[in-house]
């Protein structure tokens, strides 16, 4: 009894690590880790290819980003009409 529940500890543990990999949010998470380490760039492209999929959390990003005075999008407009959309 006691080997099966080690196997299968080690198995859930591998096999969550797995399912975080494939995760539906994937390029999400990517673009939010990109705006966490300042690559506007990288962000702002991987937001406005999920904009369709996930249209809250892609404009969320995409209005941090304009929003922000530190990187060549800035725009205050553009900001204000990601957030309300």
């Amino acid at each position: 009894m006691k080997v099966s529940y080690w196997i299968f500890l080690l198995w859930f543990n591998f096999s969550c690590k797995e399912i975080h990999a494939f995760s539906p949010l994937g390029k999400i998470e990517k673009a939010f880790e990109s705006l966490s380490t300042y690559n506007y760039f990288e962000a702002r492209n991987l937001f406005q290819k999920s904009i369709r999929k996930y249209p809250s959390l892609a404009g969320f990003g995409l209005s941090l980003i304009y929003f922000r005075t530190d990187n060549p999008f800035h725009q205050v407009d553009s900001a204000y009409t990601r957030i309300n959309a």
